[in-house]
């Protein structure tokens, strides 16, 4: 559903790049060329209220956005919807090879300082230290981890679709963790704060179409724990997770 989503908006943007009235079969290379450069450079389209549109995308955004726009105007050549394919001959976008910058031991301690309550500094000393992927630590509960033996499973994933489904990968599935010192040390901190928590029973997707399996779970990472208005779940979204990270 994470993937639907994801080519619902790219369509949605493209259409409107593109312009919603002009006709397939009328769209040209140049046309193509400048949604090019106007993905690369141009503003985002936002929603009503938004004081600032960000601007530019990068080379791997703009090539899945031009690879989802091929892929139609290709089944509309060979369909004969249209004479023949405008994206013949463009061409996607090259990226340099990105060096990887993880955090310096300064920049984390730096991070860790900024936290301004102790279960987000457990949620990012862990992050690090599992390198967990964000609905994986949404979806992470006290079940799925053993202090004692120094080990964490990853059995579940929470999707920006607000769905519990397997891990993202085949590999994924009922990953072990073996825990360094400082990841155990941030859970038994964590500890305090969820482990007597309820216990909530949840529909997991599995990857069959329509099957679901039902897990236990006491999630380790409560909203609840700093939210005064009451509104919060007993989990985090990832979205969540990435304003605290702003």
């Amino acid at each position: 559903k994470n993937t639907m989503l994801r080519y619902e908006s790219i369509i949605k943007i493209s259409v409107s790049l593109l312009g919603g009235r002009v006709l397939a079969s009328s769209v040209t290379q140049e046309d193509l060329l400048f949604f090019r450069k106007e993905l690369m450079t141009g503003h985002h389209i936002t929603r009503p209220g938004r004081e600032l549109a960000p601007k530019g995308r990068s080379v791997a955004t703009v090539n899945s956005y031009l690879g989802v726009v091929s892929g139609l105007f290709q089944f509309a050549a060979r369909n004969g919807y249209i004479p023949q394919n405008p994206f013949n001959g463009i061409t996607m976008l090259k990226r340099a090879k990105a060096e990887p910058d993880p955090l310096s031991r300064e920049e984390f301690a730096r991070l860790i300082d900024a936290c301004h309550h102790q279960q987000i500094k457990n949620l990012w000393s862990l992050a690090v230290y599992t390198g967990m992927r964000h609905g994986e630590l949404c979806a992470l509960a006290w079940e799925d981890i053993d202090l004692k033996a120094g080990t964490l499973i990853v059995r579940r994933n929470y999707t920006q679709a607000k769905e519990f489904t397997l891990p993202k990968t085949q590999a994924g599935t009922d990953r072990v963790i073996h825990l360094v010192q400082p990841a155990i040390d941030a859970l038994k901190s964590q500890a305090s704060f969820t482990k007597l928590s309820k216990q909530h029973k949840i529909e997991v997707k599995l990857r069959e179409y329509g099957r679901t399996k039902t897990h236990s779970c006491t999630f380790v990472f409560n909203p609840q724990i700093t939210d005064r208005s009451g509104k919060s779940k007993a989990h985090y979204a990832a979205p969540s997770l990435n304003r605290i990270w702003e």
